[in-house]
């Protein structure tokens, strides 16, 4: 049986660290250093396996709810950063119409493989946990 609570609760740092993360990245892109989106993107793909892991060990969940967490994760975070997008590109002067469409299309593509990847990720970082 799944535990929405835990669930929820074992989602929120690594949504905080996630969010902090994007956000640092979209600064860190309007000064024009977004090189280090890079490191910054590796750094939360480390957070989603821990996310997983911290599922099991802190949270007693299975490898299903460590996995749910993770897409709990990925999708909260995801939609932060399509806000992110849609500021950045509407920044960068494409407008209103362009925005939305590449919004839509970023949405329509990123939020489904970011969930997948997300659930991925956590089930990985999950099983570590049960086995270490």
């Amino acid at each position: 049986m799944v535990d929405t609570g835990k669930i929820i609760e074992a989602s929120k740092m690594p949504i905080y660290i996630l969010v902090g993360l994007g956000i640092l990245n979209f600064i860190l892109g309007l000064i024009g250093v977004g090189i280090l989106g890079a490191i910054l993107g590796l750094v939360s793909l480390a957070v989603s396996i821990w996310a997983g892991y911290n599922a099991v060990k802190a949270f007693k969940l299975d490898l299903m709810g460590a996995g749910l967490v993770g897409v709990v994760v990925s999708v909260v975070a995801g939609i932060v950063g399509i806000i992110l997008a849609t500021i950045s590109v509407t920044m960068a002067g494409l407008g209103a119409a362009g925005a939305v469409v590449a919004v839509v299309i970023g949405a329509l593509i990123g939020l489904p493989i970011g969930a997948v990847l997300g659930l991925i990720l956590a089930l990985i970082g999950g099983f570590i946990g049960q086995k270490f």
